[in-house]
């Protein structure tokens, strides 16, 4: 299986990577004890932070939650579609409490 996939939406070229149980670590930790208890945040910062680069620009791993924001303004309308291909690349659910649908409302 791949390591990662490249999107191509709206003009843009996103990079996503795998993800592990580590990396969800980190963001829960980032994110601190309220933020983390938000599901929908979670899969949002989950899924930003697969990106690995965006244009062919490398993508800084974010490091506090306003960077997750800040990637999540770049990422635009493409994130269902970064979505698709985190899934893809994890075998399924973006978090333990389940994914995409969560963006979507």
């Amino acid at each position: 299986m791949a390591d990662e996939i490249t999107v191509n939406d709206a003009g843009h070229s996103f990079v996503v990577g795998k993800s592990g149980a580590g990396a969800q670590m980190r963001i829960i930790r980032l994110l601190g004890p309220d933020l983390s208890k938000n599901d929908a945040y979670v899969t949002m910062a989950t899924l930003c932070s697969a990106v690995t680069s965006i244009d062919g620009v490398p993508v800084p791993k974010p490091n506090k939650p306003e960077h997750f924001e800040a990637l999540a303004d770049q990422i635009g309308d493409s994130l269902q579609k970064v979505a698709d291909a985190f899934k893809t690349l994890n075998g399924g659910a973006v978090t333990e409490t389940e994914g995409t649908d969560t963006i979507k409302n």
